[in-house]
């Protein structure tokens, strides 16, 4: 794995383990469920795009559109942490002068 997508796996790690966080805290509440989800998602988020397989110059989908607008609004504390893996696939995914 290159070290750019190193660096997207932790921080997509950092992501899910605040939201692990969250869930627990949220356990028996109305916002339980769509926090698991929101975990699966971004557990299978990381598994997709950290797998070593060409992406071509997109990934198919932004975090934020697997999170959802809802699950965001009512989580602004995890806006910061998406920006930085959305950079983060920025940089992972645009050729360098060694691979042109």
């Amino acid at each position: 794995m290159s070290g750019d997508r190193q660096r997207l796996r932790r921080e997509i790690s950092k992501l899910i383990a605040a939201i692990e966080r969250e869930w627990k805290e949220e356990l028996g509440g109305p916002e339980a469920a769509a926090t698991e989800k929101a975990l699966r998602k971004t557990h299978l988020f990381l598994t997709r795009l950290t797998d070593d397989k060409p992406w071509g110059s997109e990934p198919p989908e932004t975090l934020s559109e697997i999170l959802g607008e809802d699950w965001l609004e009512s989580h602004p504390w995890a806006i910061p942490h998406v920006a930085k893996i959305q950079k983060a696939i920025r940089v992972a995914i645009t050729p360098t002068q060694d691979t042109i």
